[in-house]
């Protein structure tokens, strides 16, 4: 679990900086406690401009010149689909280098939750502009990996060929296949849901930023949240060599809805996201919990 929980953290970092930049170096908790202030020069921003390094360093494809990570470079440039669509970019995995889907799409909607959160703590501390390059990053591995209409990448890379190479990304020459989710075959509403999420999350952060590219981002997430609810099943459960299996798909098909609704206002989106709660187990054994590892 170490990727994804390494993915998750790094987020789950960057929303808990956002918030001291945002609300000052002490808050108040519930039971009337404060979390004890930093030193008056302790440079918030620095520490959050910083957690964005993490990300820029697992980046893959064609990196931009705005690229701040002098040893990296281009890499994964021959990640091609089953019919040689482009699959280079995106972000690596925990230390290795697979690419995988299930996970991103939770992340980018976490990162997501944060700038829109915390949009104005992200201006103040001077990160705002970075937060959007990686959103928007992360979003176009997201719809890049829909190649057909039945069809979306849930994986790029291979472990065993993975964890055999000690190399650098910019020279690796191992075999990268590809793992689809076919919906009719394989029917994957945690992987689909998680990235429907990710986008209609990512809709929001830039329908007053980029317009067309923030509806081209929740056409895909609705499109995606289409084929999750249309056969439901976990992806995980058919034997693709992956790295993160789930529990539960209800969540992430839950986690969607509650993001398309946001986006859209429509109220069967809202239904579907109370629905999918109530069928969820998590709902009776951890209502604090709505993401299931």
């Amino acid at each position: 679990m170490a990727g994804r929980w390494m993915s998750c953290s790094w987020t789950a970092v960057v929303l808990a900086l956002q918030f001291s930049v945002a609300s000052g170096h002490r808050r108040k908790l519930q039971d009337g406690s404060t979390v004890p202030s930093l030193p008056a020069d302790y440079s918030w921003d620095r520490l959050l401009d910083a957690s964005f390094l993490f990300y820029e360093a697992q980046r893959s494809g064609k990196l931009p010149s705005s690229n701040r990570i002098l040893w990296r470079g281009d890499s994964a440039l021959q990640d091609k689909g089953p019919h040689d669509e482009d699959l280079s970019g995106g972000h690596f995995d925990s230390g290795g280098f697979l690419k995988e889907l299930f996970p991103y799409g939770s992340t980018t909607a976490t990162l997501a939750w944060g700038v829109l959160e915390f949009k104005e703590g992200f201006r103040k501390a001077g990160t705002y502009r970075t937060a959007l390059d990686h959103l928007e990053w992360a979003a176009k591995f997201l719809i890049a990996c829909h190649i057909d209409e039945d069809d979306y990448i849930a994986s790029v890379g291979m472990h065993r060929y993975d964890d055999a190479y000690w190399g650098r990304p910019e020279v690796m020459q191992m075999h990268r296949p590809v793992y689809l989710s076919d919906v009719e075959l394989k029917p994957s509403s945690d992987l689909l849901g998680s990235a429907s999420a990710g986008l209609a999350s990512v809709s929001l952060v830039f329908s007053k930023v980029n317009g067309t590219f923030a509806q081209e981002c929740l056409l895909q997430a609705q499109t995606l949240y289409v084929m999750a609810t249309g056969r439901e099943g976990l992806y995980s459960a058919y034997g693709i060599e992956h790295n993160y299996a789930s529990a539960s798909y209800l969540d992430d098909l839950a986690h969607a809805a509650v993001w398309l609704y946001k986006a859209t206002h429509a109220y069967e989106y809202l239904r579907d996201a109370h629905l999918f709660w109530a069928r969820s187990h998590v709902a009776d054994s951890n209502p604090s919990s709505i993401i299931v590892w």
